[in-house]
């Protein structure tokens, strides 16, 4: 549990703010993943900072949530180059736009956030704009 952003975590070797103690929270458990990229194509393909982490993590045999991207719509290209290890996120969020992209699911995406105490539940109708709405527990 981070209770506070300067005192619970610690910048690792690759830069990133991670816990500094806790009990590991199962990938199985894992609904929803925000994925960093630089840049992202319209076939919801990433570029990363070349390092795998997040490739290697989608691609866990426990992870069956949603891999969402978060960017400015300027970070939108056509293409960006994949290997064969590289995976893709399920939508992209900008700010102008939802996207969802082919393999991920239509229909009513109900995500728990536990420990917050709320439910949101987002409908992709496909080929159609993201609505969300937010429910207490």
């Amino acid at each position: 549990e981070i209770r506070s952003l300067t005192d619970d975590l610690v910048v690792s070797g690759m830069g990133i703010r991670e816990p500094i103690a806790g009990i590991p929270f199962l990938i199985s458990l894992i609904d929803l993943v925000i994925v960093p990229g630089l840049g992202f194509d319209e076939y919801g393909n990433r570029l990363g900072r070349g390092r795998g982490f997040y490739d290697r993590f989608l691609a866990h045999p426990d992870f069956h949530g949603v891999a969402c991207g978060l960017a400015f719509e300027q970070q939108l290209l056509p293409q960006i180059p994949v290997g064969p290890l590289d995976r893709h996120v399920d939508m992209l969020v900008t700010d102008t736009s939802v996207r969802r992209f082919k393999g991920s699911r239509p229909g009513d995406l109900s995500i728990w956030l536990r420990g917050f105490g709320r439910r949101f539940v987002f409908t992709l109708p496909r080929g159609g704009a993201i609505r969300g709405s937010v429910d207490r527990a």
